[in-house]
C-alpha cells in the first residue's frame, strides 16, 4: 500500500524487512534455543510481524493470525518488551538511523498542548460538588391522579394533632 498523499512515499509495513530486522534484532533480548523444554519456541521476527499486524490493523490480540503465532504469544511478547524497555531502544535506534540518514531538523520540533497538559488554575480547577435536593416527581408505578397525593408511605402525610 503506498501513500495516496505523495508518490514517492514508502510502502506500509506490513512484515519486517530484512535489513529493518538485522537492525532491530541486535536490540532484543536473547531468544529461547530450540529444543528448549516447554511450549514450542515462536521465533522473535515472526512475533515481531504479529505485533505490527496488531499496530496496522488496530485488531485485537486474540485476531491475530495463527501464521505469527497465538494471539496470547504474541501479546505476552509485547509485554514482556514493553517492561523491559525494548521498544524505547528500537525507536531511540530507528530515530538516530534516520537522523544520520536525513539529518532531523531538531530545531524545528515544537510540542503543543495536546502533549503536555498545562497545569490547573483556581478558575478552572473542579470545586466540591453541590448536592443535589429532593424532589416529589412521580415515577413509572404512579398513575397521574396518584402522584398528585401523597402515598401512604410518604413523609409528607399530615399527622394529627397530638
Amino acid at each position: 500500500m503506498t501513500s495516496h498523499y505523495e508518490a514517492t512515499a514508502e510502502r506500509t509495513l506490513w512484515r519486517m524487512p530484512d535489513d529493518l530486522w538485522a537492525a532491530c534484532r541486535a536490540l532484543l533480548p536473547p531468544e529461547k534455543p530450540p529444543g528448549t523444554r516447554g511450549r514450542p519456541v515462536v521465533p522473535f521476527r515472526q512475533v515481531l510481524d504479529g505485533i505490527l499486524h496488531v499496530l496496522r490493523t488496530g485488531c485485537q490480540w486474540k485476531a491475530v493470525p495463527r501464521e505469527f503465532g497465538s494471539g496470547s504469544t504474541v501479546h505476552a511478547r509485547f509485554q514482556e518488551w514493553t517492561q523491559q524497555g525494548v521498544w524505547t531502544r528500537l525507536w531511540a535506534g530507528q530515530l538516530h538511523a534516520y537522523d544520520a540518514a536525513h539529518q532531523i531538523g531538531w530545531d524545528w520540533q515544537t510540542t503543543d498542548s495536546a502533549t503536555v497538559p498545562s497545569p490547573p488554575s483556581a478558575a478552572t480547577r473542579p470545586g466540591p460538588t453541590r448536592p443535589i435536593a429532593a424532589s416529589w416527581a412521580p415515577n413509572g408505578m404512579c398513575s397521574p391522579t396518584a402522584a398528585a397525593r401523597p402515598s401512604a408511605w410518604s413523609s409528607a402525610r399530615p399527622t394529627a394533632p397530638t
